[in-house]
């Protein structure tokens, strides 16, 4: 039987990468005493995925996972020995045994996040310029053959949704931004991208980012 999961990703923990996150939860698959099935051969591993990767750093309110378990497991006494296990951060909201088959990254096909930051004077006009330009440039780096070079795109398409809100001094930046396979636009790239528009000093890794929800290509919110 499988079970798919929806899980957060907050706090200290954002620090660990998606392989750490792996071990993490084989880890609470043992001490949580879960009946899950393992692979064959002669390294066998418990049979889970996780869902979309988080980049390093990066806060989430609804990632998910599948496991494959045995069959008298019920999906709540799932939920609560893994609770009961997990490091702080982590905690799962919701499982399911009877749902969508189809692979999650092909499901979502955006995402909204947030960028919070203390600053001074921020101009609110600022994202309006940047979302009206013809073209969105974004710098990243690709392979060419062995070697890694800087390109830019323009991910103007990509954007789908953007607000911002000030609070004092705090800046709360919001977007939502494509997913798909072939046009997934990284939230550190749009962040970069903005920033440099409006010729912010402000060091973007002292923005927080959090991904705060899912969605599916008609546009609503996914859960599992």
């Amino acid at each position: 039987m499988k079970l798919r999961g929806e899980f957060t990703k907050l706090g200290n923990i954002k620090y660990i990468s998606h392989l750490d996150l792996m071990r993490v939860f084989s880890r609470a698959f043992q001490r949580g005493n879960i009946p899950v099935l393992y692979s064959e051969g002669f390294n066998p591993h418990p049979l889970f995925t996780l869902g979309n990767p988080l980049s390093l750093g990066v806060e989430s309110e609804s990632e998910f996972l599948e496991i494959e378990v045995e069959d008298h497991l019920d999906p709540k006494d799932f939920k609560k020995a893994m609770n009961e296990v997990l490091p702080e951060g982590i905690r799962i909201l919701r499982v399911y045994k009877n749902f969508n088959p189809k692979a999650i990254q092909q499901q979502i096909t955006s995402m909204k996040y947030t960028f919070t930051w203390e600053e001074e004077g921020h101009d609110e006009n600022g994202l309006d310029h940047f979302l009206n330009q013809d073209e969105i440039l974004i710098t990243r780096k690709r392979k060419k053959g062995r070697k890694k070079i800087e390109v830019e795109e323009d991910v103007k398409d990509r954007i789908f949704k953007a607000g911002l809100k000030k609070n004092g001094n705090q800046v709360i930046l919001w977007a939502i931004l494509s997913s798909g396979e072939n046009t997934h636009l990284r939230p550190d790239h749009f962040l970069q991208g903005y920033l440099k528009s409006i010729n912010s000093t402000i060091d973007p890794d002292m923005v927080e980012i959090k991904r705060v929800k899912n969605f599916t290509a008609n546009g609503e919110e996914f859960h599992g």
